[in-house]
């Protein structure tokens, strides 16, 4: 965009009026700044605005006495639309429409006439509209003759004259400029028809609206909002903010998105994207207020979230999640009905002390029921009478119902304290046990601050809540009852007409109650957020100080408190305008019962005692309407933690079924059979993965960063489960027995150990409760603990500090060690458990995990691999799938994946395997034995390379198949199914059996990228007819063939020579899919 945005404004002040234009930060003050108001009552540096952005920015330096936008006082960074007056001192201050500025002709190409046009800045212009064109002052609609956009234009241009009001001082909107829109018909882009939708010129000049009688047209809101937006200099960035605004701004519905699948939301398209645009526009101005929204617009070129941040405190996918879990739970519509539904569920349990403190409520009315009819009598009979013994008898009638009244009251105060009390606890308890059992996702997705808002914060709020419930509300609602009914037998109609007028109240808390709820909401949410991070930051101390990173957490902090304080003042504000409300329906009911009374007196009707006795038990039926109003403030700032609260109870647990019996104790085999895993709908973590690992043997797990090594153990552990395959147990499905169970067979280490605030026998026996201190102290020596105990100040009762912070961290692993070795587990996994430590207790860690493995099945995850050279077998993960499987000599001998980062972790070089010798391998297969070598030659040349991804099979069948890279199993078929009978390497070949005339009953499934040489049934043959012996080789059976129900293994294992001969030359195996390059030869079929 070239052209720098002015902005004007007008101060009025006691020297007169000044037109300002402002185009950078302009300070206003009484003393110092670039603009000076003659105002004692104002700061010496008052207001800085800045107008350096397409939104005029308002920034109050604190000041004494205030800004104000009418009755708001604002803050930092508040964006002005035309018409806004601020008020500070004497002096005012309007913005007005800034001077137009010159937009930026679009650099759109000229289309081909051949080509159609493409979506993006390079794509060639969408058909042009210009023969027919409806002007406004708001925008100029072009159309052709004859079209359906010639039979929409007026309306269009009568619609968008509105949006464009409602999109007033937004972007480019006040620089005069009138946008062009061009109404046309469907149009192919060169891929599909586009049949809908609207395209923006770069610069926001144009747009092309599709439209046709089967689908409605773009909302002119939607359309205008992107142009104009296209102003803001980061609104490559901010494009989904600005349509949902457009939306928002022409009020359109946001659908029923919740408990359906949505996608990113930059990903989203059509009807979906608006909806979930508007919806979280609609989110993001409930959070924080419209001029927090607005500011966000301001961000600079290429820094829009980092402005989201300042405005919001998290990012935008920070956001975007939040959003995405209220829609999940469905919002927060929670209704009192609900609150009392879940107290109800934990005060059953004190159900008696319910009755109990029900009885003390009636005695406690006693005082209450017992003063309207004294003072009747009073008035209308003692005074009369002139007799002070009538008067005394009353007086102390009261006396004695006001003793009573106030005993019972004392007792109902501690009894429903203590239920109340006891209630909270409850609820806490229930929170903290269900995240005792909440899957591994649900503590991703929530931060320890959120969780321990919700636990705390939000418990304490409800338990404020809760006491007034059950304690004043019901007391309150008692009393109600009682007085209404004495009200009523003191005066039908004057009753009546309270009882008529005392509903209003509730419908001024209905019609108030949702917005009261969105509040607490909010301030419950932004203060788990103040509290992530001071939690943040108290971890990271070490990191703070060293990075002098002091100056932005303080930001950080302020930043949130400052988010925090606003939230809460719009929540107290609302609390006020409800109060109010009520009173204000009281005071005039109070005056309308004694204008109505006065005249019934008048009448004789009524009796001067009957009036004031109405008018004191009055009060106690307005009073408790009033008391329940402020108590339902309570419980609505209650709502928004029941909701957080809710959100937490109500969440799915661990897959745990309690009719499932215990998993099998492991004995021959641990299968991971194809697994997939998928922790987002982007990435794939696993992908038909697929490894055996036998009882007793040490396996790694290694890998390049992020290749789904580490999600191999979550899936082990039960952390999470697998999208498809299965893990099983000598063959039986984890998943059929209890996950308590199965943990019971694990021992875990992880990197980073966690240790409780606890001794250290205490720590290493929470590996098995309940174990003796001789198991304890077993367990300690195998893991070497026992070497250190004796420097700790009190030995094994020496307290290891908050996460073992008295501990070094070769200490603290080692106390893992035995925290794992005490359940004497049958399955060990290490989670990079040694990666944390300095080289020297490095090499003595994995010193004792050798020794203790010993006997153990061990599967380690691992990027150190001088830790793994002795292991059974290693395990080598590529994006989600097994590329290599093998010892450390086989793999550094192949020269794969593991080679390579065995090379770069030691810096010796990677080892070239050896080529295959064709000639040599030919020739050892049994009809090639005595061939001529031209004959074997041809063969050579009729070989062709294809190359088959691990995981996928080669039927047998087709010729014959020569591994020259990568390994694969041979899998049989007979009576007793499928069998894993063998293993191919480089130098073996496979199908060699059914050349010879054997039934084909066997498939090669690769294990790890496999390279091939495939010599055809059909090549051969022809390589046949040109050597008599060969075919007659090929044709004979062999004299003792086995019966065909014999279980046919479909390989012949070839030595690899040494080295292989002269003009033998290996052919480059194809780096194409097995399915498009084994097509071009009629390949042997390839399943997934």
């Amino acid at each position: 965009m070239s052209g720098r945005t002015s902005h004007e404004v007008v101060i009025v002040d006691a020297g007169g009026e000044r037109r300002i234009k402002v185009s950078g930060v302009l300070v206003i003050g009484r003393e110092s700044g670039d603009v000076l108001v003659a105002d004692g009552t104002i700061s010496g540096r008052h207001l800085q605005l800045d107008g350096s952005g397409p939104v005029l920015l308002a920034t109050d330096l604190g000041s004494s006495n205030g800004t104000f936008r009418g009755d708001e006082r604002i803050g930092s960074a508040v964006a002005l639309q035309p018409g806004d007056e601020l008020r500070f001192g004497s002096a005012t201050l309007r913005m007005v429409a800034p001077a137009p500025a010159p937009l930026p002709a679009p650099a759109l190409p000229q289309a081909d006439e051949t080509s159609p046009p493409q979506l993006g800045p390079s794509s060639g212009r969408p058909p042009q509209a210009t023969a027919g064109v409806v002007r406004t002052e708001a925008v100029e609609v072009r159309f052709a003759p004859g079209s359906h956009g010639e039979r929409i234009c007026t309306s269009y241009a009568a619609v968008a004259r509105r949006a464009r009001s409602t999109l007033a001082g937004f972007g480019s909107e006040p620089w005069g400029s009138v946008p062009i829109v061009h109404l046309i018909d469907p149009f192919h882009d060169g891929v599909e028809l586009v049949a809908g939708g609207a395209m923006i010129a770069d610069g926001g000049a144009e747009a092309w609206v599709v439209v046709s009688p089967e689908s409605p047209p773009e909302p002119p809101h939607r359309v205008l909002a992107l142009m104009f937006g296209a102003a803001f200099p980061a609104s490559a960035d901010l494009q989904l903010l600005i349509e949902g605004y457009g939306l928002h701004r022409a009020g359109a519905p946001e659908g029923d998105l919740s408990g359906r699948p949505l996608p990113p939301l930059e990903q989203a398209d059509g009807e979906e994207r608006a909806a979930m645009a508007v919806s979280f526009v609609r989110f993001l101005i409930a959070r924080e207020g419209i001029d927090a929204f607005m500011r966000v617009f301001a961000a600079p070129a290429g820094r829009g979230d980092e402005t989201v941040r300042e405005v919001y405190g998290p990012s935008l996918g920070q956001l975007e999640q939040v959003w995405r879990r209220k829609l999940a739970s469905g919002g927060s519509d929670v209704k009192t009905g609900e609150f009392l539904k879940l107290s109800l569920r934990y005060l059953r349990p004190y159900k008696l002390r319910q009755v109990e403190i029900f009885g003390y409520m009636l005695l406690s009315l006693a005082f209450v029921a017992a003063f309207p009819f004294v003072t009747k009598r009073l008035f209308d009979s003692a005074l009369p009478s002139g007799e002070f013994s009538q008067v005394l008898t009353l007086l102390l009638a009261l006396g004695a119902a006001f003793v009573v009244s106030l005993v019972a009251g004392v007792r109902q105060a501690y009894q429903t304290a203590w239920v109340s009390n006891a209630v909270t606890r409850d609820i806490r308890q229930a929170i903290f046990d269900r995240v005792q059992v909440m899957p591994e996702p649900w503590f991703a997705a929530h931060p320890q601050g959120d969780v321990l808002s919700r636990l705390f914060g939000d418990v304490r709020v409800v338990e404020s809540g809760l006491s007034q419930a059950i304690g004043q509300g019901v007391f309150q609602l008692v009393s109600l009852l009682t007085s209404a009914v004495i009200m009523l037998s003191l005066n039908l109609w004057l009753g009546l007409v309270v009882l008529v007028a005392a509903p209003l109240v509730g419908v001024v808390y209905r019609s108030m109650a949702n917005g009261a709820m969105v509040r607490s909401v909010a301030v419950q949410e932004q203060s788990s957020a103040l509290l992530s991070v001071a939690a943040e930051n108290y971890r990271a101390i070490p990191v703070v100080k060293m990075f002098g990173l002091a100056d932005r957490e303080r930001r950080r902090f302020a930043q949130q408190s400052d988010r925090l304080f606003r939230s809460t003042r719009r929540l107290t504000m609302w609390g006020g305008l409800f109060g109010l409300s009520v009173n204000l329906i009281v005071t005039i009911l109070r005056l309308g019962v004694l204008g109505f009374g006065s005249w019934l007196i008048l009448e004789g009707e009524f009796t001067t005692g009957g009036l004031v006795a109405f008018l004191s038990i009055m009060g106690e039926v307005l009073s408790p309407v009033t008391v329940l109003v402020s108590l339902s403030q309570d419980v609505q700032a209650s709502m928004g933690s029941l909701v957080r609260i809710n959100e937490v109870i109500d969440e799915a647990t661990e897959p745990e079924a309690p009719h499932l019996g215990p998993v099998p104790l492991i004995t021959r085999e641990l299968r991971l059979a194809a697994l997939g895993m998928s922790y987002d709908a982007e990435h794939r973590a696993l992908d038909d993965f697929d490894a055996t690992i036998p009882v007793g043997s040490r396996v790694a797990v290694v890998g390049p960063s992020g290749s789904g090594k580490s999600t191999v153990l979550r899936l082990l552990m039960r952390l999470y489960e697998p999208d498809e395959g299965a893990i099983l147990i000598d063959g039986v499905d984890l998943r059929s027995g209890s996950l308590r169970s199965w943990r019971e067979q694990l021992g875990v280490v992880f990197q980073d150990s966690f240790l409780f605030d606890a001794t250290l026998r205490e720590n290493i026996a929470l590996g098995r409760p309940g174990a003796t201190d001789a198991e304890i102290q077993a367990a300690a020596a195998a893991a070497e603990v026992d070497g250190f105990v004796a420097t700790l100040p009190r030995g094994w009762d020496t307290l290891v500090g908050e996460g073992g912070a008295n501990l070094s961290g070769g200490q603290r692993q080692r106390v893992a060690i035995a925290r794992a070795l005490l359940r004497n587990p049958r399955l060990l996994l290490l989670d990079e458990a040694t990666s944390a430590l300095d080289p020297a207790t490095e090499r003595q860690i994995n010193d004792t995990l050798r020794r203790i493995a010993v006997g153990r099945t061990v599967i380690a995850v691992t990027h150190r691999l001088a830790s793994i050279t002795d292991y059974d077998s290693i395990l080598v993960v590529v994006d989600g799938r097994l590329a290599e499987r093998g010892t450390h000599d086989q793999l550094i001998r192949r020269g794969g994946v593991y080679a390579r980062l065995w090379a770069e972790q030691t810096g010796q070089p990677v080892p070239q395997p050896e080529p295959i010798d064709l000639i040599a391998a030919l020739r050892r297969m049994p009809f090639f034995v005595e061939a001529p070598a031209t004959v074997i030659e041809r063969a050579v040349a009729a070989m062709v390379p294809f190359a088959v991804e691990a995981g996928r099979s080669v039927d047998e069948g087709d010729g014959i198949m020569l591994v020259t890279a990568g390994r694969a199993e041979v899998v049989t078929v007979s009576a007793m199914g499928a069998v894993a009978s063998g293993e191919l390497g480089p130098g073996d070949a496979f199908g060699v059996l059914a050349a010879l005339g054997a039934p084909p009953t066997a498939s090669l499934r690769a294990l790890e990228p496999l390279d091939l040489m495939h010599l055809s049934s059909e090549a051969l043959r022809v390589i046949a007819a040109t050597d008599p012996a060969l075919a007659d080789r090929l044709r004979a059976a062999p004299a003792d063939a086995p019966p065909r129900s014999a279980t046919r293994i479909g390989r012949a294992t070839l030595a690899r020579p040494k080295s292989p001969p002269r003009g033998a030359a290996l052919p480059p195996p194809s780096t194409r899919g097995p399915r498009r390059t084994m097509a071009m030869f009629a390949p042997p079929k390839v399943e997934q």
